[in-house]
């Protein structure tokens, strides 16, 4: 029974030493590299408008490229206002306090939410006409392109509510 606990001592004593020398300081710490990440969000009112969130670890400094040839930015957490809409390459480069450094690309695309809208109500407002002569064939009121080449909606044709354009109004 003695040589068991002897021996079970022993164990224990080449196991913690194992342990305690592994905890040592490696030549390639790869926990003193900083990693760079962040997520964005478009304000509700402005789609142009994008706040990016900073996501990083073990960074001390920051620079966004937000790929639209503006000037980069030191923020932590930017809010930045694109021009147009729009397909960019955003870059964070983080530095960590060694020096190293780390990057994260992301493509964001920034497409006007009223894009298809305002193809039907233009950029300010548009006139709407509705036709008077039903005979012709054609919808009194059509939506669509001006070259008729696709008609969206269509009322009237054949239809008491096309011979009486005030219901409709004619402009």
């Amino acid at each position: 029974m003695k040589n068991l606990v002897n021996v079970s001592w022993r164990l224990v004593s080449v196991v913690l030493m194992f342990i305690a020398a592994s905890c040592g300081k490696e030549s390639n710490d790869s926990s003193q590299n900083p990693v760079a990440s962040f997520q964005f969000t478009a304000d509700p009112d402005n789609y142009l408008s994008i706040q990016f969130e900073n996501f990083s670890q073990r960074a001390e400094s920051y620079s966004w490229n937000f790929g639209d040839g503006s000037a980069a930015s030191t923020v932590e957490s930017p809010l930045h206002v694109y021009e147009q809409a729009g397909t960019y390459a955003v870059t964070l480069t983080v530095t960590a306090s060694n020096g190293k450094t780390n990057e994260r690309t992301v493509e964001i695309e920034l497409i006007d939410p009223s894009f298809q809208l305002k193809k039907l109500t233009g950029e300010s407002s548009k006139t709407w006409k509705l036709l008077r002569d039903v005979t012709s064939g054609v919808y009194p009121l059509q939506v669509g392109p001006n070259d008729r080449s696709q008609i969206w909606y269509a009322l009237g044709l054949g239809n008491e509510i096309g011979a009486r354009p005030c219901a409709l109004n004619d402009e």
